[in-house]
């Protein structure tokens, strides 16, 4: 025996272990035609399913949430429209000449007096419609003046007519009725929407009591209406509406009760003075502030109906935010074992 030999038996007495022989296998090169793996079919079919509803719940969510905050944006978009409407107009008051201004106030008076003797007047001509839509309208966006009720912090423009595109953004002037610039035996009605999601208008309009006064700012006249009467009427009961004799009014109408609208509120003030934008900054302004703090904090509207602006806002940011942890948080996959590493785990057992 050689001594390779003594050596290989040397080895395998002294350790106990048997030695064996490696020989390399021959490699072999996948041919283009020997088949690949591919997924399976349930397998494409799970995964285009679970596509589908993670679109569908995006899509849901999305709408979701814009309906949510439909409201407060829209509120918000008419506030601004509302904010320069009213900005435009007293722009525009400023670089009109005192002469013209006293010319379109004697327009909108003989208009007044002509009134008194239409019998329909509730339903003008052509020719009667026109004359009316050009008076007080001083740069040509259909705005007459605009309202501020200090008590419901309410500051809305002025437009003729009630149309519906009107009464979405402001407060629209009834055709047939007085304008609003003061004088015996007038009556000016003023009609406003209320509760809708996308404006507050005259929503609050019911916090208003008698003894409460509003604003009507005409060209460069602050005309003080003092709260003296309020009803709730048949929306056919329009005698309410009607010119006193020597009487300078104006009513406030909205519907009511709120989310039904069955009825309207008439909230009717009387002439009380007529003074300047100076002497109503100095005088109401500052008291405007802390009777609007007042109301809102006492009024069953703000606790009962109104929400926060922020709440939505913060609910939609919280649903985008669990909505994008939901959808891109990764998952973490269980280590299943391979045949080979169970059979290893069992050897070693």
């Amino acid at each position: 025996m050689n001594d390779t030999t003594e050596n290989k038996d040397l080895t395998q007495k002294d350790t106990g272990i048997p030695t064996t022989e490696f020989v390399d296998s021959p490699k072999t090169e996948s041919g283009p035609n020997e088949p690949q793996t591919t997924k399976s079919p349930k397998k494409k079919k799970d995964r285009l399913t679970s596509n589908i509803i993670t679109v569908i719940i995006v899509l849901v969510m999305i709408v979701g949430i814009g309906l949510l905050l439909y409201p407060t944006i829209s509120e918000k978009w008419n506030a601004l429209h509302q904010s320069r409407a009213i900005s435009g107009y007293t722009n525009q008051l400023k670089t009109t000449d005192v002469g013209e201004l006293k010319k379109i106030r004697d327009l909108a008076t003989k208009y007044n007096e002509d009134l008194l003797s239409r019998a329909d007047r509730y339903n003008p001509s052509d020719e009667e419609m026109e004359e009316y839509m050009s008076t007080l309208d001083i740069n040509g966006s259909g705005i007459m003046g605009y309202i501020t009720i200090p008590k419901i912090d309410v500051e809305l423009p002025i437009y003729h007519t009630t149309d519906e595109a009107v009464l979405q953004i402001g407060v629209g002037h009834i055709v047939g009725t007085s304008l609003p610039v003061g004088g015996d035996s007038t009556h000016a009605v003023l009609s406003g929407h209320r509760g809708l999601p996308s404006a507050k208008l005259f929503t609050r309009l019911d916090e208003v009591g008698e003894g409460d006064c509003f604003f009507l700012h005409i060209l460069d006249k602050v005309l003080v209406y003092q709260v003296d009467n309020i009803n709730i009427v048949l929306p056919e009961e329009a005698n309410m509406i009607d010119i006193v004799e020597g009487k300078d009014y104006c009513t406030l109408i909205t519907c009511t009760p709120y989310g039904v609208n069955t009825h309207r509120m008439l909230v009717r003030g009387e002439h009380t003075e007529t003074i300047t934008e100076e002497e109503y900054k100095a005088t109401y302004e500052k008291t405007s502030a802390a009777a609007s703090t007042v109301t809102s904090d006492n009024s069953t509207m703000d606790q009962g109906r109104a929400i926060p602006d922020w709440v939505p806002i913060a609910f939609a940011v919280c649903a985008v935010l669990i909505l994008g942890f939901a959808l891109f948080a990764p998952v973490k996959k269980k280590d299943k074992k391979t045949p080979e590493k169970e059979n290893n785990s069992s050897s070693e057992q």
